[in-house]
């Protein structure tokens, strides 16, 4: 979870200043109405798992629904990670719920 602009630079240190020769900085949030959430999860398979993310405001919780499909059952360790930017919540109203469904 990010919450200001400090954390929100200091987390974000892989970023490159150009890609393909042209110049870009990050893009501005404005953490008084947005928090960054992300996850980061490894799961096994012979290749790169596919997955979607779902994102809805329920009550007052956002929940946030990834669904990861594996292929295979290899010992191969593939990341899955992702940020989002959702309205300013306190952390204990966002719930993560995480589907596996596995290919052979």
């Amino acid at each position: 979870e990010i919450n200001s602009n400090k954390d929100y630079y200091s987390k974000i240190k892989t970023h490159k200043s150009v890609i393909n020769g042209e110049q870009y900085s990050l893009p501005k949030i404005d953490f008084e109405k947005y928090t960054s959430v992300g996850f980061l999860y490894l799961v096994k398979g012979c290749k790169e798992p596919g997955y979607t993310y779902n994102i809805k405001k329920n009550d007052n919780k956002i929940i946030i629904t990834l669904n990861i499909v594996t292929y295979g059952y290899g010992e191969r360790v593939n990341k899955i990670s992702s940020w989002c930017i959702i309205p300013k919540m306190q952390e204990k109203d966002i719930v993560f719920n995480k589907n596996i469904i596995e290919h052979k």
